[in-house]
């Protein structure tokens, strides 16, 4: 979730969904003196990109210490940034 070379509405998500992983590296940034990113602070990615349209359920399952659900392969759909932008590294 919180890859080095993640694009900025990759950021934007992990921001939204779960803001705890941005301050723990905000505060690593801070305390090494050294950005995450060449072209700045996690702050500054996060601002650059737009969160992906995501499920609330989708978000909830993929959070969760446990998976409960029943494995299914019928109808299977990618979830929101899958393969999506070319991510790698900038």
């Amino acid at each position: 979730m919180t890859c080095i070379f993640g694009s900025p509405s990759q950021w934007a998500s992990v921001a939204q969904i779960a803001p705890r992983k941005v301050i723990q590296i905000r505060q690593h940034e801070q305390d090494f003196g050294v950005t995450l990113r060449r072209n700045g602070d996690i702050d500054k990615a996060i601002a650059r990109g737009t969160p992906y349209a995501m499920d609330a359920e989708h978000v909830r399952v993929a959070m969760a210490e446990d998976y409960d659900l029943p494995i299914f392969m019928e109808n299977w759909v990618l979830p929101s940034g899958a393969y999506g932008e070319a991510a790698g590294p900038t």
